[in-house]
């Protein structure tokens, strides 16, 4: 694995010592926990990849201030309006649906 995944491989390991010295219906609660986990994880990134161009088209959408795409003048202060590359705002929304629908399964 890559350094990228060593924190990742820690969690793992950590995780597995801990379920190591619990009781059999306790590790199954904590299967069934990380595995909700990981199936919101993924729904998640799908869907806020999916719905991006949406919420920009629907004007959610924001301007990042501190992106060297936004104008600026000689002097390095905002231009008004505030000109630079739109990105999908609200995009909590999603987040906290399957979230909640996470919730109501487990």
């Amino acid at each position: 694995p890559g350094l990228t995944s060593l924190p990742l491989v820690v969690a793992a390991a950590a995780l597995a010592h801990v379920a190591w010295g619990l009781p059999t219906n306790l590790r199954i609660s904590l299967a069934v926990n990380l595995g909700l986990s990981l199936l919101g994880h993924m729904a998640t990134s799908s869907i806020v990849a999916t719905l991006g161009p949406t919420f920009v088209k629907a004007n959610l959408r924001g301007i990042d201030l501190n992106k060297a795409t936004t104008k600026r003048d000689a002097n390095g202060v905002l231009v008004r309006p505030i000109e630079g590359i739109p990105i999908p705002e609200s995009q909590g929304t999603v987040t906290a649906a399957v979230y909640i629908l996470v919730l109501s399964v487990f």
